[in-house]
């Protein structure tokens, strides 16, 4: 009976460490890092109420060139330069997605979102302001 219990929390041990190596998440020196290399003048304002139809309501606040608020249930923090928005999605302390999203002609907020700051490979992602 030892010896399982042994060697079940020898296992927990190693998937957790696997899982931790797995992830994607950045630390947040790297992360604040990517921020500052896009934030510039800032073009455009984005504060105020959007939506996008992935991730539900979005609620944004500018001062200058710099963003917080939230989109769906992440905290976000960002970054303007000139008319392009980017943004590190934030949720319990955790850095999970990063998006790039620059302003049309119509007023929508048109990017993707990546799982690094690399943004290798990205998901669409359109957020309307809604007021």
């Amino acid at each position: 009976m030892k010896m399982k219990i042994i060697l079940c929390t020898a296992v927990l041990a190693a998937s957790s460490t696997l899982a931790a190596s797995c992830s994607t998440r950045e630390s947040k020196h790297t992360i604040s890092n990517w921020l500052r290399s896009r934030t510039g003048p800032a073009q455009m304002n984005v504060s105020g109420a959007w939506k996008d139809r992935a991730w539900g309501s979005t609620y944004l606040r500018q001062c200058g060139s710099s963003v917080t608020g939230k989109v769906g249930s992440y905290n976000v923090y960002g970054r303007i330069n000139g008319r392009v928005l980017s943004l590190s999605l934030w949720s319990n302390g955790a850095q999970y997605y990063t998006a790039t999203l620059a302003l049309d002609q119509h007023n929508i907020l048109i990017g993707k979102y990546y799982r690094t700051t690399r943004q290798a490979y990205g998901w669409p992602m359109m957020l309307r302001r809604t007021r």
